[in-house]
């Protein structure tokens, strides 16, 4: 038997995109006639550390995700149903919070990826760890200790590294009472101290009432036998415990597939948010000791694993590198998107990239390259279109946009997009641009070649990969090249040649053909008996 793990899927309320795709298109293949292996679903309970079935209403959010019809943006998943609140400005000016600064440090990270997470240090004892308890009304819901390594509090030279604290937001919610009151104060206690507030968590009581019965519902257990493969396609850094996955491995016999899509938080930590770098580093130490093999996505991902493996000292398991799918399949369910999507929020001349709106993506670059374009002269520049959620690290870019009287009405974002819009924006751009900073793959330069699209890509990390000579491949922190990439492509005739290269010569990978190619990977690690 293959279980294929729809843990990230099932807390996904977005259009699925990257690494969500790839889970839902193994469990696309699981359900169709292409594989004779048998084959179910499963996710991980982190809360009890098992792995269970799913309910029928959990196999009905995949179907619809696949369907394209999951109508997930308006249900905010279960972090989104928190926010946090600091400490008012009228405490932080009583003697009561001059005494508390005097006392310790700390800091609230943004409630996400399904968890609660800070830092809190004692000024006069680093060595004395705090205690960070969540009340409710003067209910105690959850404790938990600020005594977790970060790597990126290390650096600053913050208690050691050895003060943060995380707490899952499934645990809040099964303990928490939404009529009780609307927050959680969030409390540090020490020695020293009783008790001092941080601050709150703040939520919608709707929101938490329904992120709370979907919470409480839970299919039943897995039980892994030593024919089995485990393979794990989604975000588990966040979502998977390995420590208890390798246990139950050497309880049951059962084999491990995980996946490496990148290791970016690992080498360049600061192009990612907080302490990342630290959980992927762990992440991918446990994955090593835990997995039978690892599917890489390119030969750069597989390198870079290589690299942190020799590194790290642990154990490098067996690798194969697979190319993601770019093509998008529709359900035949599916209703017909209007064709004036991309006309209705861009007008019909326009220059399109597609990403997560964030530092690494180096959304500012096309940016100063407008700018300098604004400047030389050139007249009737086309929008650009940045499609995506907004991520961390940006917010000083888009100020800069909003308020640069040179650019803020050539610049359009889109997010919530879904793939039949997508693909409608794909058809009507000019052309597409992608500037990344680094990539493990790259699938919107692939997305845009399957459209017939060119490029203007970065030749950083995996992106040479896969376009080959068809593309031009900048450096990703050239303006000038950048604002010239773009000048030659607004000529018509240069762009038909290149786009009829594109098409006689790049052929889109099939997902069925990279899903295939996991399933046979996993046999190959797999117990004779599957084989």
């Amino acid at each position: 038997m293959i279980w294929i793990d729809v843990t990230t899927s099932l807390n996904w309320n977005r259009p699925p995109v990257g690494i969500v795709r790839t889970e839902l298109e193994c469990v696309r293949y699981a359900l169709s006639a292409k594989t004779s292996l048998a084959t179910s679903l499963c996710y991980f309970d982190k809360t009890a550390g098992e792995f269970r079935t799913l309910t029928t209403k959990q196999e009905k959010k995949l179907k619809s995700l696949m369907s394209g019809l999951y109508e997930g943006r308006s249900s905010a998943p279960a972090s989104e149903a928190f926010s946090i609140v600091a400490a008012g400005q009228s405490e932080r000016g009583s003697r009561r919070w001059r005494e508390l600064s005097s006392r310790i440090r700390y800091s609230l990270d943004p409630v996400e990826n399904g968890h609660v997470r800070g830092w809190a240090v004692k000024t006069t004892d680093r060595r004395e760890k705090i205690e960070i308890v969540f009340e409710q009304g003067g209910v105690v819901v959850a404790k938990t200790m600020a005594s977790q390594y970060r790597e990126d509090l290390a650096r600053a030279g913050v208690g050691g590294g050895n003060c943060a604290f995380s707490i899952p937001v499934c645990e809040l919610l099964k303990a928490a009472d939404p009529e009780r009151a609307p927050h959680i104060e969030i409390v540090a206690r020490s020695g020293r101290f009783s008790r001092r507030s941080l601050g709150k968590i703040a939520f919608d009581r709707k929101v938490f009432q329904l992120k709370l019965a979907e919470a409480q519902e839970a299919g039943p257990l897995v039980k892994f036998s030593e024919h089995d493969v485990y393979i794990s396609a989604g975000l588990d850094w966040d979502n998977k415990d390995f420590k208890r996955i390798y246990t139950l491995k050497s309880e049951n016999g059962f084999r491990v597939v995980g996946f490496c899509y990148d290791l970016i938080p690992f080498y360049f930590p600061h192009l990612c948010v907080g302490d990342v770098s630290s959980f992927f580093s762990r992440y991918f130490t446990e994955l090593s000791w835990c997995a039978d093999g690892v599917v890489c996505i390119s030969e750069c991902s597989r390198r870079d694993y290589a690299e942190f493996v020799r590194r790290s000292g642990c154990n490098l398991p067996e690798t194969k590198v697979v190319r993601l799918g770019s093509t998008v399949t529709h359900s035949s369910l599916e209703v017909s998107k209007p064709r004036f999507v991309s006309e209705k929020y861009t007008g019909s001349n326009f220059i399109l990239f597609v990403s997560t709106i964030e530092r690494r993506k180096n959304h500012e670059i096309l940016y100063k390259a407008y700018v300098k374009l604004v400047e030389r002269g050139i007249s009737n520049l086309p929008k650009l279109v940045f499609v995506g959620m907004r991520g961390w690290g940006v917010s000083d870019l888009f100020n800069d946009i909003m308020l640069d009287p040179r650019v803020k009405d050539l610049v359009v974002v889109l997010h919530d997009i879904d793939d039949s819009e997508l693909a409608v924006l794909y058809q009507n751009c000019l052309f597409t641009v992608f500037p990344s900073l680094y990539e493990g793959w790259g699938l919107p330069v692939a997305e845009a070649l399957g459209h017939k699209k060119y490029c203007l890509a970065s030749g950083a990390g995996s992106i040479p990969e896969i376009a080959g000579g068809l593309l031009d491949y900048l450096d990703p922190w050239d303006v000038q090249a950048w604002a010239d990439g773009i000048v030659a492509l607004l000529d018509p005739e240069y762009r038909e040649t290149r786009e009829r290269a594109i098409a006689e010569q790049y052929r889109a990978d099939e997902w069925s053909v990279c899903v295939h190619g996991i399933f046979e990977f996993a046999k190959s690690v797999a117990p004779a008996k599957l084989q």
